[in-house]
């Protein structure tokens, strides 16, 4: 994701109770783990993520904390592994992750060229989440779904 303070992409959100519009902007620069990142703002929460050598890594989601961080996008390689501690809903769990890439091209939310396609098992103790991404080199994520125990909870769309 091409990350500068100031930068703003807008999003179509779409949940199973409701649709709304919400921008997110790059506010600071900020620690995540030990590399340099920054702070991502939107109505409905803040993301930490940064750059480590060609990894894309998240501290800090909308709804969760991650220690360590965990791996978004991992470079040329097509599988990954964590393991860490996941804060969600006023308590942190022991968590284990899988993390699938690959390169795709075609359409992905109307943009045509191509695309990796990130997905992230996130498995917690009495649940899994499923977070599938799709990334355009220069344009950063264009479409984003969150499934809990295969029922998908949240799509994201980029708009502009």
């Amino acid at each position: 994701m091409p990350m500068t303070v100031g930068r703003s992409w807008t999003y179509q959100i779409t949940t199973p109770l409701q649709a709304y519009v919400e921008s997110v902007t790059v506010s600071r620069s900020i620690s995540v783990g030990s590399c340099l990142g920054y702070e991502l703002v939107g109505v409905h929460g803040v993301s930490r993520l940064a750059w480590s050598g060609d990894r894309l890594l998240a501290s800090t989601t909308a709804n969760a904390r991650f220690s360590p961080p965990i791996p978004l996008l991992i470079g040329n390689r097509k599988h990954a592994q964590w393991r860490g501690q996941v804060g969600w809903m006023g308590s942190t769990v022991n968590a284990t992750a899988r993390i699938e890439q690959q390169v795709t091209g075609g359409k992905v939310n109307g943009r045509v060229g191509s695309s990796v396609k990130s997905l992230v098992r996130l498995m917690l103790p009495n649940h899994s989440v499923t977070l599938t991404s799709w990334f355009q080199p220069g344009v950063g994520l264009v479409e984003q779904t969150q499934d809990t125990d295969t029922n998908q909870q949240v799509k994201i769309e980029m708009l502009r």
